[in-house]
């Protein structure tokens, strides 16, 4: 998405339609921090990827809680 207007225009009005119906959106595939940023100015909530975490089993995730997990790229 980084570098092509098309798709940012897209995902831009995606958002903002899903945030004026007061609708939950999640970004998926996010593999590099600038699209984790640029999803951020787009007022995006919510992301899942590579960049934040592999894929997971239940047990590896309840695991990870326990030990105070933190996920990369959230603040």
């Amino acid at each position: 998405m980084p570098g092509n207007e098309r798709s940012q225009s897209i995902v831009r009005s995606c958002i903002s339609l899903a945030n004026q119906l007061e609708m939950d959106v999640v970004a998926e595939g996010v593999e590099r921090e600038i699209e984790l940023d640029l999803l951020k100015t787009m007022d995006c909530k919510s992301a899942q990827g590579f960049l934040l975490s592999y894929p997971l089993t239940v047990e590896e995730i309840e695991e990870q809680i326990e030990k105070g997990w933190k996920l990369n790229g959230v603040d």
